[in-house]
């Protein structure tokens, strides 16, 4: 009865370089060296004896139309606050009226904040 065949690992075909600062390649080395492994072994140890996070992206979309009430709101305000801004640039003179509008825009954009805040609690489970 013959002698088992020896396995040898697949052949290393695929050459692979990258730049690295000498400080990662020192720390490298010695851990490699630690690990009493060639740096190449470590490298390739470290690459397949860690899974890649990845990270999902998880798009949230509210179908709620008082959320959606909301940020109409929102941007009707962001508008406004857009016009009195380019008025200023433009002319420069600010009227007891633009102020009034403006202290209102940011009492009604506190106000949207809030709700909005305890409606998106209520979809995540706080308050």
């Amino acid at each position: 009865m013959g002698r088992k065949k020896k396995e040898f690992p697949p052949s290393k075909e695929v050459n692979f370089h990258f730049r690295m600062t000498k400080e990662l390649y020192e720390v490298l080395q010695a851990e490699a060296t630690s690990a009493d492994m060639t740096l190449s072994d470590y490298v390739r140890k470290l690459l397949t004896s860690r899974k890649p996070i990845i990270k999902k992206r998880i798009e949230i979309v509210f179908n709620d139309p008082e959320i959606l009430q909301i940020f109409r709101n929102l941007g009707a305000c962001g508008n406004n606050l857009n016009q009195i801004a380019a008025y200023l640039n433009d002319r420069g003179t600010m009227t007891n009226q633009m102020w009034k509008d403006i202290k209102e825009c940011i009492s009604e954009l506190y106000e949207m904040r809030d709700t909005l805040k305890e409606m998106v609690g209520e979809y995540h489970g706080c308050n």
